[in-house]
């Protein structure tokens, strides 16, 4: 179990490490010749590095839960408001990748 979990996990840093060597290469060989696209790469080296500080927050959670450092806590929340949020975000990111 602990071998696919460091396996998920592996593949989940390496994809976004990927895209951001390979926009970061392209950026620094000045190969992006038009403005509008450098902005757009530079959005989305912001994305990924966003997302491998999630999986690392995440990582780093999951340790601590195991060590049993970390206590869970419930709350009251409004799933009405988190649903319209969490689409709005989503709605968000899918309309920049178009």
């Amino acid at each position: 179990m602990k071998s696919d979990l460091v396996s998920t996990i592996s593949h989940e840093f390496k994809s976004p490490l990927a895209a951001i060597r390979q926009l970061a290469e392209m950026l620094h060989s000045g190969r992006i010749p038009s403005d509008e696209r450098r902005q757009k790469y530079y959005d989305i080296l912001l994305e990924q590095s966003e997302r491998l500080s999630l999986l690392t927050d995440n990582v780093l959670n999951l340790a601590r839960i195991e060590e049993g450092a970390r206590g869970s806590f419930f709350e009251t929340v409004d799933c009405a408001s988190s649903s319209s949020k969490l689409f709005r975000l989503c709605g968000s990111r899918s309309a920049t990748k178009d």
